[in-house]
């Protein structure tokens, strides 16, 4: 990443989230952290096309241009939602209730992923995962989803697995600090 280019950082953003995602349940904390910015639409940190993952908040920093619209915003210190890859998985098999709705979240984040992945769905898996997220935004039960349609939670699992898949494969392991400024530019640091 020595030759930074222009990314994403949209001038209608309001927030900027940190995400997390957890794929060792014996691990408390996430493995990896990426960035969304949230506004008209919902953004992923990209360079070059790649979604930017990384463990340290602190390699990341913003310089505000004053005369952007977007001066104001600030990285966030905590984390605003882990998408937890064994949670969900446990909770898709074992349970009936997804109280915690850890489905609805983890789905709203993955989809803004894929999104930015310029990967398209596979129509059946896309159908589905949808269709499960418009049933979990009005109820946690997942047990009615599972008997009023023809989708098993076998078919919903892989196609999560299949989106996961498709995040990392266009995603990169930030090691460098970057600064990202307000006008939509990144500048690499040396390592610190």
């Amino acid at each position: 990443m020595k030759n930074s280019k222009s990314i994403i950082l949209p001038r209608n953003c309001e927030s900027i989230w940190l995400i997390g995602f957890r794929f060792d349940p014996d691990i408390a904390k996430p493995d990896f952290l990426t960035l969304i910015f949230s506004g008209d639409e919902d953004l992923p940190l990209t360079l070059n096309n790649y979604i930017l993952f990384f463990r340290d908040i602190k390699l990341i920093e913003i310089e505000a241009d004053p005369s952007s619209e977007i001066q104001n915003l600030q990285l966030p210190q905590e984390i605003n939602l882990v998408v937890d890859i064994a949670e969900i998985s446990y909770i898709l098999f074992n349970e009936d209730i997804d109280e915690s709705i850890a489905i609805l979240d983890s789905l709203n984040i993955i989809f803004d992923l894929v999104k930015a992945t310029g990967i398209s769905f596979k129509p059946i898996d896309k159908k589905n995962l949808y269709a499960l997220a418009d049933h979990l935004t009005f109820s946690k039960d997942l047990s009615s989803f599972f008997c009023n349609i023809d989708i098993t939670r076998e078919n919903i699992h892989d196609a999560i697995l299949w989106c996961i898949g498709a995040i990392c494969s266009k995603s990169k392991l930030l090691e460098n600090k970057i600064i990202l400024n307000t006008i939509g530019s990144v500048t690499n640091l040396p390592a610190s």
